[in-house]
Formats: structure tokens, C-alpha cells, sequence
């Protein structure tokens, strides 16, 4: 199987295999998707890894990194509310305030210790952690950042298009970001791929209604209020998070440290799990 068709032809994350799922309803009476597995008591370091990946994200791109976790952490995988397999009541709000109240309440229902938490969030999904950890009162023994963003990166023109168009042209918008990915923001065929299943599974109406809510709002007055500890990390060499704006919110959070692991691999799989296996020993 060639590297260009690995996401496009796995019809199923290892991860997966293993994990329990579970819907948990939301105050709102919405549901969302959660994946749960325990490390063995022999090999359990006794911290939970609550996986919270990026708007959109697929559970084929987090795979590596699950199943090397699962080793010795317990997982929880949450799938937020623009994912296809949320259950939305028909009024269901999808602002900053409904996904941290979801964080919150997911964390609450499976009575998780916050002090053997560790919250892991990439890309678009930093922003909700950082508003809950800033003002939700979330308090994880550790935080990761991933490629963190001070405003969702995509191009202005489609900021404004998914603004003003009906969810069915969302489908061309999607076809469009196709392209873009391809031409200007992979690595590698294998992450353009994951990118473009990322999309061929999305729900373009919960996609419309989350997005407009985020696509012109810039976080960057969100990551000074952090109080806990946090690891922040660059992908130096991934063309989709600017290296220059990971160093800028660094710098922006009190009692953060960054350390590069240069590629989208790496945060992906075994690396970025050594990497937060080190920080929790120190």
C-alpha cells in the first residue's frame, strides 16, 4: 500500500479495536462521542491522556499516538461537537462556550481527577482548552499543545465564504481546501490525505454552524489567563502551523515550556507520548 492511499483505504483506527465507546449527553441534552480504554494495572502510570484533537479531526490521524499511550496511560478520546458522530439537539450551540462547558462536563461525568489529568489539545482545539482551563476552572496536572493557533489558519476568502454561503456550498469550499492543502500545507502526501479524509467525513452543516463561530476570532488574549503547566509544541517543519506563531504563544503563556519535535509525525505518534511520559517524571 503506498503512503498517498494509507488514510484513504483504512476503514478503521487500531485504537479503535481496543477502546470502549460511549455517548454522554450534554446538559443540552446533545450527545458526544467518547472512545475509553485503562492501561493494565501492571503497566499503569496512573495519569489519564485526554486526547481533544483538532475541528474536524479524524481518529485515523491520532492512531500512532493512541495506541503507544495506551501502554501506560488511560485514554480518553473525545469527539467534539462539529464531529460527524455527534447526536445534536436542533438548536444546539456551537460557540466557545458550549465546547468548554462540553470539556467540563465530560470530565465531570467520568469523574476524572484533574490532578492525574493531562489535556491534550491540537491546532483549533487549543483555543477551547485554554478558555477552559482560563475560565472554566479546569486545572490538569499537565497541558499539550499541539501546533497551538491564535486564529483559525485558513485562507481569508474562505472565512468569508462559509460565513455567507448555505451549508451545500460548503461541499465546494471543502473541494477547494482540497487543493490548497495539497499545493501549499503538507509535508507529505500521507497528511495531505489525512486532511482530505478529515473533510470527505465532515457534516458540512455542523461544520457551517461551528466555523462561523470561530473563523474570525483571534485567541490571542486567552493564553496569558493559563495558570496550570504547560507543554507547548512546534511542528517546525509542518507547512500547516507557522513555527513563529507557536513561539509567540509560548512566550504569551506564564508556565509554559516549548520544545520542537519538528514534524506532523512526531506529534502524532510515539515521540510527542515519550516526550509528555518525560515531563510527567520530572
Amino acid at each position: 500500500m503506498s503512503e498517498k492511499n494509507k488514510y484513504d483505504t483504512l476503514s478503521q483506527a487500531e485504537y479503535e479495536r481496543y477502546a470502549e465507546e460511549s455517548y454522554l449527553e450534554m446538559s443540552d441534552e446533545s450527545q458526544l462521542k467518547i472512545l475509553r480504554t485503562h492501561a493494565k494495572e501492571d503497566s499503569s502510570n496512573g495519569f489519564t491522556l485526554f486526547v481533544n484533537p483538532a475541528f474536524g479531526s479524524i481518529i485515523l490521524g491520532w492512531d500512532e499516538l493512541l495506541v503507544d499511550a495506551m501502554k501506560d496511560f488511560d485514554i480518553v478520546y473525545f469527539e467534539s461537537r462539529e464531529k460527524g458522530s455527534s447526536k445534536l439537539i436542533k438548536k444546539a450551540k456551537m460557540d466557545m462556550e458550549a465546547y468548554s462547558e462540553d470539556i467540563k462536563e465530560t470530565i465531570r461525568q467520568l469523574e476524572l481527577e484533574e490532578d492525574k489529568l493531562i489535556a491534550f489539545a491540537s491546532s483549533s482545539s487549543v483555543p477551547i482548552i485554554a478558555h477552559t482551563i482560563a475560565y472554566n476552572n479546569l486545572q490538569p496536572i499537565l497541558t499539550v499543545f499541539v501546533g497551538p493557533i491564535l486564529k483559525i489558519p485558513i485562507p481569508a476568502y474562505m472565512r468569508w465564504m462559509i460565513l455567507i454561503l448555505p451549508a451545500f456550498f460548503v461541499r465546494i469550499i471543502r473541494k477547494l481546501a482540497f487543493v490548497w492543502i495539497k499545493r501549499k500545507k503538507s509535508e507529505s502526501p500521507e497528511q495531505a490525505a489525512k486532511y482530505i479524509r478529515v473533510g470527505n467525513e465532515a457534516d458540512p452543516k455542523k461544520w457551517k454552524k461551528g466555523l462561523r463561530n470561530f473563523v474570525t476570532v483571534t485567541y490571542e488574549n486567552i493564553y496569558p489567563e493559563i495558570d496550570t503547566k504547560v507543554l507547548v509544541v512546534d511542528e517546525s517543519k509542518d507547512k500547516m502551523h507557522e513555527t513563529e506563531i507557536t513561539r509567540e504563544i509560548a512566550s504569551l503563556i506564564p508556565n509554559a515550556e516549548l520544545v520542537d519535535l519538528k514534524t506532523n509525525k512526531n506529534t502524532h505518534s510515539k515521540p510527542i507520548v515519550d516526550l509528555i511520559r518525560e515531563f510527567i517524571m520530572k
